[in-house]
């Protein structure tokens, strides 16, 4: 951004968690509805409930509505269990945006490892069964 360029902010329009939201000011403030100018972006992720961080401000968690003046914004996505998501918006005055985000599980442990120790064909130290004796 330019020197001279107002820093934009972004301002929650409706949270759709309950509980007191006391994040640290940073530009983000709560909204009146239908601010004239502003883009009203719904971000919603699949699983539900990621924390959505905007330039260091925790925002709330999805589904979340938004109100974002003109301009480039990149919010962070992120949930336990999951890779974060980073998504850049463009505001471009007054219109609605809808993101559905999917987050992907981290890897899990591979299945095929399995505990030290552990047989994976079958033990051949046991002596076959000998042949009754005629």
């Amino acid at each position: 951004q330019p020197a001279d360029a107002p820093a934009a902010s972004v301002a929650p329009a409706t949270v759709a968690h309950e509980g007191p939201s006391q994040a640290p000011s940073h530009g983000v403030h709560e909204a009146g509805p239908g601010a004239p100018g502003v883009t009203r972006l719904s971000l919603h992720s699949t699983p539900p409930k990621a924390h959505v961080v905007y330039r260091g401000t925790v925002l709330g968690e999805t589904p979340i509505e938004l109100e974002v003046p003109e301009g480039s914004h990149r919010f962070e996505l992120s949930k336990p269990g999951y890779h974060s998501v980073s998504v850049t918006v463009e505001g471009r005055g007054s219109q609605a945006l809808t993101h559905e985000i999917p987050l992907e599980p981290l890897a899990p442990s591979p299945p095929e490892a399995e505990a030290p120790g552990t047989p994976t064909t079958p033990a051949e130290s046991a002596p076959s069964p000998a042949p009754p004796a005629p």
